[in-house]
């Protein structure tokens, strides 16, 4: 058999093997981020599978809105009103809820799981006040919390563990 031939035929080979494999992995990425997206009636949700979280995902109508602590208050008090989702338990996330969110990769510049990475921005509002001075609220910049007023204005992701409270 002619040597040419034979090398071709080990490359096809190799080649064929390197496409299962990132075959394998795109299904399993799919299977842990993209089938957890809810859309029902244009709101979207995602479930994070590693904590269960549900988190919103917000729309071309508010995705650059930010709001002070008592606006995001009012924010939260209407998805739960309106049942946005399905859910009527949204809150306004703990600083150990951002957390979560955090990666070690980077994701459109930040540091953030992938689904959320187009989705995002610097600072979010959590739910954490500060225990000496309660007129303080901590806000979340990956990576980093930090101590700000509640007339500051901040970005606001809301979360729920699920299901209604009915």
């Amino acid at each position: 058999m002619d040597k040419s031939l034979v090398a071709t035929n080990q490359n096809a080979k190799v080649a064929l093997s390197k496409a299962k494999e990132l075959l394998k992995s795109s299904k399993s990425i799919t299977k842990k981020y993209i089938d957890i997206i809810n859309f029902k009636n244009d709101i979207q949700t995602w479930k994070d599978k590693d904590t269960g979280l549900i988190w919103e995902i917000k729309s071309s109508n508010n995705i650059d809105e930010i709001y002070t602590y008592n606006e995001a208050v009012s924010y939260v008090q209407n998805l739960n009103i309106t049942k946005f989702g399905g859910i009527n338990n949204w809150k306004i996330p703990s600083i150990n809820d951002l957390e979560t969110l955090s990666t070690q990769e980077i994701n459109n510049n930040l540091y953030i799981k992938r689904i959320l990475s187009e989705n995002s921005d610097w600072a979010y509002w959590s739910s954490s006040v500060a225990a000496e001075n309660k007129s303080y609220v901590y806000y979340y910049n990956f990576g980093e919390k930090r101590l700000e007023f509640q007339n500051f204005k901040c970005y606001l992701r809301c979360v729920s563990k699920g299901n209604c409270d009915e």
